[in-house]
């Protein structure tokens, strides 16, 4: 299993969640990007996670895990809601 993630510049990640993998794999998933893995990935400083709908509990958990694990702090939440409206004849 691969996660979705793009490399935005040498130190900075943005992994996209979803609901198709466990809580567990996205986590694991965070934290080795922090740890580096050799020299063919080395630890990046800014994680940039994302998830809409259902997917957002687990970028939380995600998140918070990170944090406790003393990887790093939640710099920012943001929450996008979009309203449409309808009108009938």
């Amino acid at each position: 299993m691969t996660v979705d993630a793009k490399k935005v510049n040498d130190d900075e990640i943005h992994m996209k969640v979803s609901c198709k993998h466990p809580i567990v794999f996205y986590i694991k998933s965070a934290l080795s990007f922090f740890k580096g893995q050799g020299e063919d990935k080395p630890p990046v400083s800014h994680l940039k996670i994302s998830g809409l709908g259902n997917a957002i509990n687990v970028a939380i958990a995600c998140a918070s895990r990170c944090e406790k694990e003393g990887m790093g702090s939640i710099e920012k939440v943001l929450l996008i809601s979009v309203c449409f409206g309808f009108v009938f004849d």
